[in-house]
Parts: C-alpha cells; sequence; structure tokens
C-alpha cells in the first residue's frame, strides 16, 4: 500500500459565520482496499483509497502498481454514504435494470455502474483517464472482463 499525508478537514458553523479548520495529520497510511456491496441483493466489490480501518481487505499490491496514478484523484476514494444513497435510490426507480444501457459519466470507482451491470444492465462507466486503472480493475473483479488492465502505465 502506497503512504500519503491525510489532509483532514473539519467545518464547524456557528451563528454569524463558518469557520474552516484544516490540519496535515501524521504520516497516514492510505490503502487500496475492497469494499464489500450489495445491489438487489448481488454481492460485488470495489477497490477504492482509503485511511486504514480494522477489518478491511487490502488490495494485493501487484493490483495497485497501476493504481499509483489514480491517488491523487478524489474519484478514488469511495464516498460511503453518497453511494449507499445512489444504489438505493436506484433500486426504488425499477424492478430491474437488465436490458438497459446504461452510461456512468464521472464514476470513479465504479459503484453505480458496478451495481446496475450486476443487476444486468449493459453498462459503461468513464472517468478521467486517470482514474481508467482503477475502473477496469474493478470491472475485472466483477467478472465483467476476462483480461488484464490495459492501463499499466
Amino acid at each position: 500500500a502506497r503512504m500519503t499525508r491525510l489532509a483532514q478537514v473539519a467545518v464547524a458553523a456557528s451563528s454569524s459565520q463558518r469557520v474552516i479548520l484544516a490540519a496535515l495529520a501524521p504520516l497516514s497510511a492510505m490503502q487500496w482496499v475492497w469494499e464489500n456491496l450489495f445491489f438487489r441483493g448481488q454481492a460485488f466489490q470495489v477497490a477504492h483509497f482509503e485511511a486504514p480501518l480494522p477489518g478491511k481487505e487490502q488490495v494485493a499490491d501487484d493490483l495497485t502498481l497501476a493504481l499509483g496514478r489514480c491517488e491523487a484523484e478524489l474519484g478514488a476514494c469511495l464516498w460511503h454514504e453518497t453511494n449507499a444513497a445512489a444504489l438505493k435510490f436506484l433500486e426504488a426507480q425499477r424492478p430491474s435494470y437488465s436490458g438497459l444501457k446504461v452510461l456512468e459519466l464521472g464514476a470513479g470507482a465504479g459503484v453505480c455502474g458496478l451495481a446496475l451491470g450486476v443487476d444486468g444492465a449493459d453498462a459503461m462507466i468513464t472517468d478521467l483517464d486517470s482514474l481508467v486503472p482503477l475502473m477496469e480493475l474493478n470491472v475485472i473483479r466483477n467478472g465483467f472482463c476476462r483480461s488484464a488492465p490495459s492501463s499499466a502505465s
């Protein structure tokens, strides 16, 4: 896993003004981990970059070699509450996405597109070029592609 400084930002609101406090935490080991997610009871996994938490399965070092250029992108981080809300919203919209063509713009790790793919949609996930290795890894991990990632550099 790669090392980086983790900037922690806290926002405090008062009655007359908003105060933003930023502090640089000591060297924190950000790491690539697998997140177990579910959509309509079907499991899938996404790799993402986050601060260490107990019980998280780390992505094997040989799989993280192509992910170095992803680490500076916000899309490499999994926004847990946002993704949970988006998946809940998508589940409520229709009984199935099977057979639909779906395009996810700004996919980051590809959570929504992968969830819809697991549900039977023909999903295409897109984001900045620097996040392509992460999306490829997640697509392969979930069995949507059998070949090795093409963005190794």
